[in-house]
């Protein structure tokens, strides 16, 4: 199995973030991950607007999935100039942690955790967490 076939895009739980992630022979637990979140979402509106940035209030929709599962995206650039509720807090290329993950990492660096196991023991929490979610909600 090559390299790439290894790496995908993940969700994490714990912080609500688009990842990067490598994985090794247990596709569950992360080797390694680095915040992908804002070139995810610049590849979606890339992606929607051809190359293109967008004019202010311009707006396009992507579609994807198939069979029952087909989804419709809607992308708005929003305009800078005019006040929006639920505008952006900040800007592309600024990853924030999720609070809760920036103080386990903490806890996970003080107590001398080799910083190599750190992700897979977040990814570990988060893929538990998932799972005790969808075994609730069956």
């Amino acid at each position: 199995m090559s390299g790439l076939q290894k790496t995908r895009l993940a969700h994490t739980a714990l912080g609500g973030r688009v990842v990067l992630a490598r994985f090794g022979a247990d596709p569950n637990v992360a080797l390694e991950t680095r915040d992908a979140q804002s070139e995810f979402f610049q590849t979606v509106v890339s992606f929607a607007f051809d190359g293109k940035l967008p004019a202010p209030g311009a707006a396009a929709e992507v579609s994807f999935g198939g069979s029952d599962e087909q989804f419709v995206m809607s992308i708005r650039r929003l305009d800078a100039s005019a006040a929006e509720e639920g505008g952006p807090q900040g800007s592309w290329g600024d990853p924030r942690m999720d609070l809760l993950e920036a103080q386990l990492l903490a806890v996970l660096a003080a107590s001398g955790v080799d910083p190599t196991n750190q992700s897979s023991i977040l990814h570990r929490l988060a893929s538990d967490s998932d799972s005790k979610a969808v075994a609730a909600a069956n």
